[in-house]
């Protein structure tokens, strides 16, 4: 038998809200498509995906964080280059890492180059510049070509923020980081100082030098520092060399630096002569080292 109008209707219906829910359906498949496409190419574009120089990165620990990273080709001999890593010392307390304690592995393979770290003492908040050369390399380290070298930093923890009177047989510790970087032929705008071996000892920005030593330093940074000066003298003057430039000769001033270079302060005995009547006491003109 012939269904009625009213069955064929009501068949129709059905048909309808099935094809209706089978294109709903689609829909949602293709804005949930499009979402995800949206979300990879916000990826690729902001460099999560590490395709650009500009996304290079380095990774320490979250109390060693590292600042940067940087691989300086050598233009002449490619085989040569220069690497920097630069962290923060946030452990609460100085860190202490002694010459030759910086290890760098510029490729997958086991050879490694032995670097320093400046300032070998490092108090807590402060910046230490890791650098090391790398010579003799068989892959050739051509401007812009991408490596992921991995470094091993060991270091001993202090008594207090200066590491003042650290034990030669303190424990040592090591941390591992790695990172991706592009090679380059400029270097970071940072700089050496180093602290003159007859000079006296110097307090820059709050942390103790003593002559011979060497800190990193920042490109037009100010950097107060301190004349520490014994008993029975008086302070001298300040001497920059290289691009070490100072703002006045007092005891207490500031130092930026354009280029490597040293740092220099002196001292002047105070002679005294004390009588029975009266005690005076005269300052030498004569610097002493």
């Amino acid at each position: 038998m012939a269904k009625s109008t009213y069955a064929n209707c009501i068949e129709f219906g059905k048909g309808s809200k099935k094809g209706q829910a089978s294109l709903e359906y689609m829909m949602i498949f293709a804005f949930a498509f499009l979402i995800v496409a949206v979300v990879l190419a916000l990826i690729y574009i902001t460099g999560i995906h590490n395709t650009t120089i500009s996304n290079s990165y380095c990774y320490l620990t979250p109390d060693m964080p590292c600042q940067g990273m940087y691989v300086i080709g050598n233009l002449v001999d490619p085989t040569n280059a220069k690497a920097y890593v630069i962290f923060t010392n946030e452990k609460g307390i100085g860190i202490s890492i002694r010459p030759g304690s910086f290890y760098f592995y510029p490729t997958t393979s086991n050879t490694f180059y032995l670097g320093e770290c400046i300032p070998s003492n490092i108090p807590q908040g402060d910046l230490a510049v890791c650098n090391v050369s790398v010579s003799n390399l068989n892959a050739i380290l051509s401007s812009g070509e991408q490596v992921n070298p991995k470094f091993n930093i060991a270091y001993s923890i202090c008594s207090n923020n200066y590491c003042d009177g650290l034990s030669a047989n303190a424990p040592v510790f090591n941390t591992t980081g790695t990172g991706t970087v592009y090679v380059t032929q400029s270097t970071p705008s940072l700089y050496y100082v180093t602290i003159s071996s007859n000079s006296i000892n110097i307090t820059i920005d709050g942390v103790n030098y003593a002559p011979g030593s060497k800190l990193a330093v920042f490109k037009g940074v100010s950097y107060t520092i301190l004349g520490q000066v014994p008993p029975g003298y008086a302070f001298g003057s300040w001497t920059g060399t290289g691009g070490v430039s100072l703002s006045s000769d007092s005891q207490s001033t500031v130092f930026t630096a354009s280029s490597d270079g040293t740092l220099y302060g002196s001292k002047n005995a105070v002679i005294s002569t004390t009588s029975s009547t009266s005690t005076t006491s005269t300052t030498s003109s004569t610097s002493i080292g």
